[in-house]
This record gives structure tokens, sequence and C-alpha cells, in this order.
């Protein structure tokens, strides 16, 4: 367990270092990004680290080739934007975390493999956001068929939804090459992920809260745009973004946790 420690400790000090250099996370969130790579290396093994890793590299290549892009055609719709901080860090990698933990406790691979599902889900709907704006149409909304801007909730793309489905793949290799192959567990990974993206869509779509600027007719998640406060049009006003990953990502994890159930 020394030896994950230190690799753990390593490895995280080297990615936060970057992510604080980069400006992709704020200083607490990338202190809470160390913690949670301390928690994979010692709970989970070297295989969990990797995804993290891996995936953590997935978003980074990602971000940076559409950074441009994306700024351009989402300015003023997020209500957060810049460096991610601790609640979005937290709601990304909590489920990931209480996973690893599990697999200590049981020894069980189900936990290994839905420590993957759950880093995946974040992977896939993270990526699918960032190269779906590079789309020529704009995206469509999952719930209701038309048009919208891109980077509001709700809405999905074909190239978004296959970047999806590589960053799924790609994890089902990582994870056979530190596991082997079995097939439930190569099903949730490849599965699981991308169906929870949807579902991260869809609670966007109906649940999470949008607003009008009066100023510009802008759709956005900012409660106030073009220096006047917004009026809300659609969802929830306590459903932000934040609580939608925290909700997708835990339905894959327990929809993984169900079709494993079934299968065994």
């Amino acid at each position: 367990m020394l030896l994950r420690f230190l690799a753990g400790a390593a490895v995280s000090a080297i990615v936060s270092y970057f992510t604080l250099k980069k400006k992709a996370l704020t200083p607490a969130a990338a202190l809470e990004s160390c913690l949670m790579m301390l928690i994979a290396s010692v709970f989970g093994g070297y295989g969990v680290l990797f995804a993290l890793v891996f995936s953590f590299l997935l978003v980074s290549i990602a971000g940076k080739l559409t950074e441009d892009k994306r700024l351009e055609r989402t300015q003023g719709i997020h209500k957060k934007h810049g460096a991610r901080d601790a609640v979005q860090v937290l709601v990304n990698g909590i489920f990931a975390s209480i996973t690893a933990i599990l697999y200590y406790i049981t020894s069980d691979t189900l936990c290994i493999a839905l420590y993957f599902l759950s880093v995946t889900e974040s992977l896939a709907d993270s990526v699918a956001s960032d190269i779906g704006v590079l789309s020529k149409k704009p995206p469509i909304d999952i719930c209701r068929f038309v048009r919208v801007q891109p980077g509001i909730s709700g809405g999905i793309s074909l190239l978004g939804t296959l970047s999806a489905c590589f960053c799924s793949i790609i994890m089902c290799g990582v994870f056979i090459i530190f596991y082997g192959f079995e097939l439930r567990y190569f099903i949730i990974i490849a599965l699981c992920p991308v169906l929870g993206m949807l579902i991260d869509s869809i609670i966007g779509s109906l649940l999470q809260a949008k607003y009008r600027c009066d100023i510009c007719g802008k759709i956005t998640e900012k409660t106030e745009h073009c220096g006047v406060n917004t009026k809300q049009v659609q969802g929830i006003n306590v459903i932000d973004n934040d609580i939608v990953n925290l909700m997708s990502n835990g339905f894959s994890v327990l929809l993984g946790l169900l079709i494993c159930s079934l299968m065994t």
C-alpha cells in the first residue's frame, strides 16, 4: 500500500501542477483532485489510478483542441466558466472514489468496473460537450427535438455522441488490459456511460434551470446577463449543471450495478 500511496502522491502532484499552471482547476479543486487520486491509488490500485489519469488526459486534449470554438459558441451561456471549482470536481468524482474504497473492502472486481464506469461517464459527458461544438449545425434538444444554442444543457449532436462512444470503448480497452475480459463488465463500461450522458442531457433539458436575457434574448444558465437580471423560463431554479452531473453519474453507476446483478 505504501508504494501505491507514493505513486498516487507523485502522479497527483504532477497532474495538479499542470492543472494549476493551465488554470484548468482552482487551487481548492486541484487539492480535491489530489485527494481523489490518492484514494484511487491506495484503495483501488494502479489500474484505477491509470484510468483516472488517462481520462484526465483525454479531457485535456479534447478541451485544448476545441477551446477557441467552444469559447466562441458558448460565450455567456454557462453559469460557470474558466477553471473548474471544487464542487465540479466533487460531483464528477464522488462515486468513483466510493467504488474504489468499496473495492478495498470487498476485493470485488465489480467495484473496479463501476469505478471505470463512473470515470468514463464523466469523461464521455465532458468530451461530448467539447467535441460537439465543432458540429456545423446547432445541437438538438434531446426532449423537444428543436435546435438549441451550442452549450445549452439538453442539446446533443451526432459528433458529440460518437465522441462519447469512442471514449467508452477506449476505457473498456484500459479495463481489459489491467483486469482481463468479462462480458458483463465490458457491457456496462461500454454502454452505461453513454446512457448516463444521454440521461444528463434529458435532465438538463427537463429540469435544469434556464434563463432568458431581456437585453439580447439569449437563453443562458446564468441569473445575470448583459448587466441585468435574467428571467427563468425553464426548469427548477435549484438544479444547475453540477446537480445534473451528480444525478447522471449516480444513475449510470446504479444502472451498471443493476445490469451486472441481472447477468450474474
